[in-house]
Protein backbone atom coordinates (compact mmCIF):
# COMPACT_ATOMS: atom_id res chain seq x y z
CA UNK A 1 0.00 0.00 0.00
CA UNK A 2 1.21 3.09 -0.96
CA UNK A 3 0.62 6.14 1.74
CA UNK A 4 1.10 9.98 1.75
CA UNK A 5 1.10 12.17 4.91
CA UNK A 6 1.51 16.12 5.50
CA UNK A 7 4.65 16.14 7.78
CA UNK A 8 4.94 19.59 8.53
CA UNK A 9 2.30 21.59 10.97
CA UNK A 10 -1.00 22.18 9.94
CA UNK A 11 -2.08 26.30 9.12
CA UNK A 12 -0.18 28.94 6.91
CA UNK A 13 3.54 28.63 6.34
CA UNK A 14 6.05 29.04 3.29
CA UNK A 15 6.29 25.26 2.40
CA UNK A 16 4.63 22.19 3.64
CA UNK A 17 6.16 18.97 2.99
CA UNK A 18 4.17 15.56 1.91
CA UNK A 19 5.84 12.28 2.21
CA UNK A 20 4.87 9.34 -0.17
CA UNK A 21 5.97 5.82 0.89
CA UNK A 22 5.15 2.30 -0.56
CA UNK A 23 5.06 0.76 -4.21
CA UNK A 24 6.42 2.72 -7.43
CA UNK A 25 6.35 6.20 -6.18
CA UNK A 26 7.96 7.26 -8.98
CA UNK A 27 5.68 5.73 -11.57
CA UNK A 28 3.14 7.32 -9.43
CA UNK A 29 4.51 11.01 -9.28
CA UNK A 30 5.21 10.79 -13.34
CA UNK A 31 1.71 11.25 -13.51
CA UNK A 32 1.22 13.83 -11.78
CA UNK A 33 4.63 16.18 -12.31
CA UNK A 34 6.34 18.00 -14.73
CA UNK A 35 10.07 18.17 -14.29
CA UNK A 36 11.52 21.47 -15.30
CA UNK A 37 14.57 19.54 -17.08
CA UNK A 38 14.72 15.94 -18.33
CA UNK A 39 16.68 13.04 -16.86
CA UNK A 40 15.57 10.29 -14.89
CA UNK A 41 14.44 10.09 -10.32
CA UNK A 42 17.49 9.00 -8.95
CA UNK A 43 17.59 8.50 -5.20
CA UNK A 44 19.17 11.71 -3.65
CA UNK A 45 17.99 14.22 -6.39
CA UNK A 46 16.00 17.08 -6.05
CA UNK A 47 13.67 18.20 -9.05
CA UNK A 48 11.64 21.13 -9.76
CA UNK A 49 9.02 21.17 -11.59
CA UNK A 50 4.98 21.48 -12.10
CA UNK A 51 2.66 19.46 -9.89
CA UNK A 52 -0.30 19.32 -12.83
CA UNK A 53 -2.17 16.47 -11.13
CA UNK A 54 -5.27 15.44 -13.48
CA UNK A 55 -5.92 18.11 -14.91
CA UNK A 56 -5.80 19.54 -17.87
CA UNK A 57 -2.77 21.50 -19.55
CA UNK A 58 -4.08 24.79 -19.60
CA UNK A 59 -4.23 24.61 -15.83
CA UNK A 60 -0.99 26.74 -14.30
CA UNK A 61 -0.34 23.70 -12.08
CA UNK A 62 1.35 23.79 -8.60
CA UNK A 63 5.55 24.88 -8.36
CA UNK A 64 7.15 21.74 -5.96
CA UNK A 65 10.12 20.60 -5.39
CA UNK A 66 10.46 16.52 -5.58
CA UNK A 67 12.76 14.76 -3.42
CA UNK A 68 13.49 11.06 -3.82
CA UNK A 69 15.30 9.07 -0.96
CA UNK A 70 14.92 5.78 -3.21
CA UNK A 71 12.21 4.32 -5.43
CA UNK A 72 9.82 3.73 -3.01
CA UNK A 73 10.27 6.82 -0.88
CA UNK A 74 9.40 10.81 -1.87
CA UNK A 75 9.11 13.98 -0.30
CA UNK A 76 7.02 16.71 -2.05
CA UNK A 77 7.95 20.82 -0.59
CA UNK A 78 5.19 23.04 -1.80
CA UNK A 79 3.51 26.17 -0.90
CA UNK A 80 2.69 26.12 2.58
CA UNK A 81 -1.03 26.88 2.47
CA UNK A 82 -3.47 24.34 3.28
CA UNK A 83 -5.53 24.83 -0.68
CA UNK A 84 -1.86 23.78 -1.91
CA UNK A 85 -1.48 20.95 0.10
CA UNK A 86 -5.00 19.41 -0.37
CA UNK A 87 -4.68 19.30 -4.14
CA UNK A 88 -1.26 17.62 -3.94
CA UNK A 89 -3.06 15.19 -1.48
CA UNK A 90 -6.08 14.72 -3.33
CA UNK A 91 -4.38 14.01 -6.62
CA UNK A 92 -2.53 10.89 -4.62
CA UNK A 93 -6.08 9.22 -3.22
CA UNK A 94 -7.05 9.51 -7.21
CA UNK A 95 -4.32 7.43 -8.08
CA UNK A 96 -5.15 4.90 -5.27
CA UNK A 97 -3.12 6.34 -2.38
CA UNK A 98 -4.04 6.26 0.80
CA UNK A 99 -3.73 9.82 2.93
CA UNK A 100 -2.78 8.88 6.77
CA UNK A 101 -2.02 11.46 9.48
CA UNK A 102 1.61 12.51 10.59
CA UNK A 103 1.39 10.43 13.67
CA UNK A 104 0.60 6.83 12.42
CA UNK A 105 3.46 8.21 9.49
CA UNK A 106 6.17 8.62 11.91
CA UNK A 107 5.17 5.34 13.58
CA UNK A 108 4.71 3.55 10.68
CA UNK A 109 8.81 4.66 9.60
CA UNK A 110 9.75 3.51 13.04
CA UNK A 111 9.58 6.35 15.26
CA UNK A 112 9.80 6.56 18.93
CA UNK A 113 6.67 7.57 20.50
CA UNK A 114 8.44 10.12 22.17
CA UNK A 115 9.65 11.41 18.55
CA UNK A 116 5.88 11.34 17.84
CA UNK A 117 5.08 12.96 20.50
CA UNK A 118 7.82 15.87 20.46
CA UNK A 119 7.30 16.10 16.72
CA UNK A 120 3.51 16.88 17.39
CA UNK A 121 4.38 19.70 19.91
CA UNK A 122 6.40 21.68 18.11
CA UNK A 123 4.29 21.73 14.95
CA UNK A 124 1.66 23.92 17.66
CA UNK A 125 4.52 25.63 18.71
CA UNK A 126 3.85 29.48 18.03
CA UNK A 127 7.27 31.17 19.71
CA UNK A 128 11.34 30.42 19.12
CA UNK A 129 11.75 29.80 22.50
CA UNK A 130 9.22 27.32 23.12
CA UNK A 131 10.05 25.65 19.63
CA UNK A 132 13.43 25.15 20.84
CA UNK A 133 12.69 23.13 23.56
CA UNK A 134 10.30 20.86 21.58
CA UNK A 135 12.91 20.49 18.93
CA UNK A 136 15.77 19.27 21.16
CA UNK A 137 13.38 16.57 22.23
CA UNK A 138 12.86 15.70 18.29
CA UNK A 139 16.67 15.44 17.67
CA UNK A 140 16.30 12.94 20.92
CA UNK A 141 17.63 14.21 23.97
CA UNK A 142 14.36 12.91 25.89
CA UNK A 143 15.38 9.28 23.52
CA UNK A 144 18.53 9.38 24.67
CA UNK A 145 18.16 10.16 28.11
CA UNK A 146 16.37 7.17 28.60
CA UNK A 147 18.09 5.20 26.07
CA UNK A 148 21.17 5.96 28.41
CA UNK A 149 18.85 5.16 31.73
CA UNK A 150 17.73 1.89 31.06
CA UNK A 151 21.49 0.85 29.90
CA UNK A 152 22.75 1.90 33.26
CA UNK A 153 20.48 0.01 35.17
CA UNK A 154 20.80 -3.16 32.86
CA UNK A 155 24.70 -3.02 33.00
CA UNK A 156 24.89 -2.03 37.20
CA UNK A 157 26.78 0.95 36.47
CA UNK A 158 24.94 2.93 38.13
CA UNK A 159 22.09 2.51 41.38
CA UNK A 160 19.39 4.18 41.00
CA UNK A 161 20.08 6.63 43.15
CA UNK A 162 21.92 8.50 40.60
CA UNK A 163 19.55 8.58 38.37
CA UNK A 164 16.79 10.25 40.36
CA UNK A 165 17.98 14.13 40.36
CA UNK A 166 17.80 13.33 36.44
CA UNK A 167 14.22 12.58 37.20
CA UNK A 168 13.36 15.47 39.41
CA UNK A 169 14.48 17.64 36.83
CA UNK A 170 12.44 16.55 34.43
CA UNK A 171 9.38 16.94 36.88
CA UNK A 172 10.79 20.25 38.16
CA UNK A 173 10.37 21.50 34.74
CA UNK A 174 7.06 19.47 33.70
CA UNK A 175 4.36 22.34 34.24
CA UNK A 176 6.14 24.65 31.57
CA UNK A 177 7.31 21.90 29.24
CA UNK A 178 3.98 19.68 29.28
CA UNK A 179 2.34 23.13 27.78
CA UNK A 180 4.74 24.40 25.22
CA UNK A 181 1.66 24.71 22.13
CA UNK A 182 -0.70 26.69 25.09
CA UNK A 183 -0.60 30.23 26.19
CA UNK A 184 -0.50 30.90 29.50
CA UNK A 185 -3.77 32.63 31.17
CA UNK A 186 -2.59 35.71 32.89
CA UNK A 187 -6.05 37.76 33.57
CA UNK A 188 -6.08 41.14 35.00
CA UNK A 189 -8.55 42.25 37.52
CA UNK A 190 -9.19 45.18 40.14
CA UNK A 191 -11.84 48.22 40.01
CA UNK A 192 -13.42 50.08 37.47
CA UNK A 193 -11.09 53.17 36.45
CA UNK A 194 -8.06 51.40 37.25
CA UNK A 195 -6.17 51.65 33.96
CA UNK A 196 -6.59 47.31 33.36
CA UNK A 197 -7.64 47.87 29.84
CA UNK A 198 -4.96 50.88 29.13
CA UNK A 199 -2.28 48.47 30.55
CA UNK A 200 -3.66 45.65 28.30
CA UNK A 201 -3.02 47.85 25.37
CA UNK A 202 0.17 48.88 26.07
CA UNK A 203 1.60 45.64 26.87
CA UNK A 204 0.61 44.05 23.34
CA UNK A 205 1.34 47.15 21.34
CA UNK A 206 -2.35 48.50 20.31
CA UNK A 207 -5.58 49.49 21.08
CA UNK A 208 -7.20 46.23 22.30
CA UNK A 209 -9.57 47.19 24.81
CA UNK A 210 -11.60 50.28 24.36
CA UNK A 211 -10.86 52.58 27.42
CA UNK A 212 -12.74 55.40 28.71
CA UNK A 213 -13.41 57.44 31.79
CA UNK A 214 -16.68 55.90 32.26
CA UNK A 215 -16.75 52.81 34.95
CA UNK A 216 -17.95 49.35 33.87
CA UNK A 217 -16.64 50.02 30.19
CA UNK A 218 -15.44 46.64 30.21
CA UNK A 219 -18.29 44.29 30.46
CA UNK A 220 -17.53 41.20 29.18
CA UNK A 221 -13.73 39.37 29.43
CA UNK A 222 -11.26 40.46 26.91
CA UNK A 223 -8.40 38.19 25.47
CA UNK A 224 -5.02 39.19 23.39
CA UNK A 225 -2.44 36.90 22.49
CA UNK A 226 1.21 38.31 22.74
CA UNK A 227 4.41 36.62 23.54
CA UNK A 228 6.51 37.55 26.70
CA UNK A 229 10.05 36.90 26.81
CA UNK A 230 9.59 34.18 24.49
CA UNK A 231 6.19 32.75 26.29
CA UNK A 232 2.97 32.92 24.28
CA UNK A 233 0.53 34.47 26.40
CA UNK A 234 -2.90 34.91 26.67
CA UNK A 235 -3.87 38.27 28.47
CA UNK A 236 -7.26 38.70 29.78
CA UNK A 237 -8.72 41.75 30.30
CA UNK A 238 -11.88 42.11 32.78
CA UNK A 239 -14.95 44.01 34.37
CA UNK A 240 -14.38 46.31 37.00
CA UNK A 241 -14.69 44.76 40.12
CA UNK A 242 -17.65 46.98 42.40
CA UNK A 243 -20.91 46.50 43.74
CA UNK A 244 -23.22 47.26 41.24
CA UNK A 245 -27.34 46.73 40.52
CA UNK A 246 -26.72 46.98 36.52
CA UNK A 247 -28.06 43.15 35.35
CA UNK A 248 -24.92 43.11 32.60
CA UNK A 249 -22.28 44.34 34.62
CA UNK A 250 -22.96 42.22 37.32
CA UNK A 251 -22.81 39.10 34.80
CA UNK A 252 -19.66 40.69 33.48
CA UNK A 253 -18.30 40.94 36.93
CA UNK A 254 -19.15 37.39 37.73
CA UNK A 255 -17.33 36.33 34.25
CA UNK A 256 -14.27 37.63 35.35
CA UNK A 257 -14.03 36.18 38.97
CA UNK A 258 -14.18 32.77 36.59
CA UNK A 259 -11.42 33.92 34.19
CA UNK A 260 -9.70 34.80 37.59
CA UNK A 261 -10.19 31.22 38.91
CA UNK A 262 -8.97 29.28 36.30
CA UNK A 263 -5.55 31.14 35.51
CA UNK A 264 -1.84 30.96 35.48
CA UNK A 265 -1.10 34.26 36.83
CA UNK A 266 -3.59 37.09 38.23
CA UNK A 267 -2.46 40.57 38.18
CA UNK A 268 -4.84 42.67 40.46
CA UNK A 269 -4.78 46.40 39.48
CA UNK A 270 -5.13 49.50 41.57
CA UNK A 271 -4.35 52.80 41.57
CA UNK A 272 -3.33 55.47 44.35
CA UNK A 273 -6.31 57.76 44.34
CA UNK A 274 -7.96 54.71 45.79
CA UNK A 275 -6.19 55.50 48.68
CA UNK A 276 -6.17 52.68 51.31
CA UNK A 277 -8.90 50.66 49.41
CA UNK A 278 -6.04 49.66 46.78
CA UNK A 279 -4.26 47.61 49.76
CA UNK A 280 -7.47 45.68 50.43
CA UNK A 281 -7.48 42.98 47.62
CA UNK A 282 -10.33 40.16 47.88
CA UNK A 283 -8.39 37.05 48.59
CA UNK A 284 -10.32 34.54 46.61
CA UNK A 285 -9.04 36.47 43.45
CA UNK A 286 -5.44 35.66 44.09
CA UNK A 287 -4.32 32.17 43.90
CA UNK A 288 -1.00 30.47 44.60
CA UNK A 289 0.78 32.43 41.93
CA UNK A 290 -0.23 36.43 41.46
CA UNK A 291 0.97 39.50 40.91
CA UNK A 292 0.31 43.45 42.58
CA UNK A 293 0.33 45.80 40.25
CA UNK A 294 -0.50 49.53 41.36
CA UNK A 295 -1.19 51.68 38.08
CA UNK A 296 -1.32 55.19 37.56
CA UNK A 297 2.15 55.37 39.43
CA UNK A 298 2.32 58.97 38.68
CA UNK A 299 0.07 59.88 41.24
CA UNK A 300 1.36 59.03 44.13
CA UNK A 301 2.58 61.58 46.36
CA UNK A 302 5.61 61.90 47.76
CA UNK A 303 6.34 60.16 50.79
CA UNK A 304 3.43 57.47 50.23
CA UNK A 305 4.97 54.06 51.11
CA UNK A 306 3.73 51.05 49.61
CA UNK A 307 6.44 48.54 50.40
CA UNK A 308 8.12 46.37 47.61
CA UNK A 309 4.56 43.95 47.11
CA UNK A 310 3.21 46.56 44.06
CA UNK A 311 4.83 46.87 40.89
CA UNK A 312 4.18 50.77 39.75
CA UNK A 313 3.00 51.22 36.23
CA UNK A 314 1.88 53.71 34.14
CA UNK A 315 0.31 52.10 31.07
CA UNK A 316 -0.35 55.73 29.30
CA UNK A 317 3.78 56.75 29.66
CA UNK A 318 4.94 52.96 29.90
CA UNK A 319 6.80 53.41 32.80
CA UNK A 320 7.28 50.37 34.80
CA UNK A 321 5.64 48.01 32.20
CA UNK A 322 8.87 46.57 31.58
CA UNK A 323 9.19 45.49 34.56
CA UNK A 324 6.21 43.91 34.84
CA UNK A 325 6.90 41.74 32.34
CA UNK A 326 9.70 40.19 33.86
CA UNK A 327 7.89 39.76 36.58
CA UNK A 328 5.32 38.01 34.76
CA UNK A 329 7.78 35.43 32.83
CA UNK A 330 9.35 35.24 36.42
CA UNK A 331 6.28 33.92 38.03
CA UNK A 332 5.26 32.22 35.43
CA UNK A 333 7.94 29.78 34.43
CA UNK A 334 11.15 31.01 36.67
CA UNK A 335 14.04 29.06 35.12
CA UNK A 336 14.09 27.33 31.90
CA UNK A 337 15.16 24.03 30.60
CA UNK A 338 19.14 24.13 29.64
CA UNK A 339 19.38 23.99 25.78
CA UNK A 340 19.71 20.65 24.51
CA UNK A 341 18.51 18.91 28.15
CA UNK A 342 15.57 16.52 27.99
CA UNK A 343 12.46 17.15 28.81
CA UNK A 344 8.67 15.78 28.88
CA UNK A 345 6.30 17.15 26.34
CA UNK A 346 2.82 14.92 27.16
CA UNK A 347 0.88 13.93 30.20
CA UNK A 348 1.95 10.44 28.44
CA UNK A 349 5.09 11.10 29.49
CA UNK A 350 4.89 12.66 33.29
CA UNK A 351 2.93 10.06 34.07
CA UNK A 352 5.27 7.37 33.59
CA UNK A 353 8.00 9.79 34.56
CA UNK A 354 5.72 10.38 38.26
CA UNK A 355 5.87 6.58 38.90
CA UNK A 356 9.80 5.76 38.04
CA UNK A 357 10.45 8.91 40.86
CA UNK A 358 8.11 5.96 43.05
CA UNK A 359 10.47 3.38 42.66
CA UNK A 360 14.13 4.22 43.87
CA UNK A 361 13.56 1.03 45.77
CA UNK A 362 12.64 -1.24 42.91
CA UNK A 363 15.42 -1.07 39.54
CA UNK A 364 13.66 -3.64 37.53
CA UNK A 365 10.23 -2.12 37.94
CA UNK A 366 11.74 1.41 37.03
CA UNK A 367 13.89 -0.51 34.05
CA UNK A 368 10.51 -1.35 32.69
CA UNK A 369 8.76 2.03 32.99
CA UNK A 370 11.42 3.68 31.39
CA UNK A 371 11.19 0.94 28.42
CA UNK A 372 7.50 1.76 28.17
CA UNK A 373 8.75 5.60 28.03
CA UNK A 374 10.72 4.85 25.24
CA UNK A 375 8.99 2.36 23.38
CA UNK A 376 5.33 2.88 24.45
CA UNK A 377 5.67 -0.63 25.73
CA UNK A 378 7.77 -3.49 28.37
CA UNK A 379 10.01 -5.16 26.56
CA UNK A 380 8.44 -9.13 26.76
CA UNK A 381 11.82 -10.54 28.00
CA UNK A 382 12.38 -7.93 30.73
CA UNK A 383 9.33 -9.10 32.26
CA UNK A 384 9.87 -10.48 35.84
CA UNK A 385 9.96 -14.01 36.20
CA UNK A 386 7.90 -16.08 38.86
Amino acid sequence: MTVAATITGVGRSAVAVIAVRGGDVAALVTECFRPATGGRFLPGRIRYGTWQGNRSACDAGESVVLTFHDSQAVEIHCHGGLAATRRIIEDLSSLGVVEITQHEFLVQTGSSPLIVEATEVLARCVTARTAAIALDQVRGALVDWTDHAIRRLADGGADIETLMPEVDDLLRFAPLTTRLSEPFRVVLVGPPNVGKSSLINAIVGYDRSITTDIAGTTRDVLHADTVIDGLPVRLSDTAGLRATDEAIEREGIARAREAAASADLVIHISEPKLNSTYQTIDSELLGSRSLQVLNKSDLLSQGDFLGSKFIRTNAISGDGVDSLLREISTVLVGSMPIPGSPVVLTQRQTEIVEQIAKLINDPIKMKQRLEELLFGYILQDEQPRD
